[in-house]
């Protein structure tokens, strides 16, 4: 085995497990998004380094098994992003919209002499 493809074990064991790292996080807590974006950061210097270090040809059985982890690991990860992105995506809009109910009736009425009147009609 040559130093090469040790290295590029090493780096794809290193992309798992900044993605089991990302699995972990809870995306809903403050704070995490900061160490989220420090794990993508990795990932894609990890990336860029397996790039350079690969060279064309088969890959040998451990590497093989590595790089399907971290594929599996990856899509994963994709899938949490993007459920988070959808919850997120949701609250935004009920948020909107009970902006828009509460804005509907704000400063509609007044007050004079004990009653209260409806601007609108």
């Amino acid at each position: 085995m040559s130093e090469v493809s040790v290295s590029i074990q090493e780096l794809l064991r290193k992309m798992g497990d900044a993605s089991r790292s990302i699995l972990e996080l809870d995306l809903h807590e403050e704070g995490t998004l900061e160490t989220l974006a420090l794990l993508q950061e990795q990932q894609i210097r990890l990336r860029e380094e397996i790039g350079r270090l690969r060279r064309p040809g088969p890959l040998d059985p451990e590497e093989k098994t590595l790089l399907q982890e971290a594929l599996e690991l990856e899509l994963q990860v994709n899938r949490k992003l993007a459920e988070t992105r959808r919850e997120v995506s949701d609250q935004l809009q009920r948020i909107r919209g009970s902006q828009r109910v509460k804005h509907a009736y704000d400063h509609s009425y007044s007050q004079t002499d004990g009653y209260f009147l409806d601007r609108r009609k």
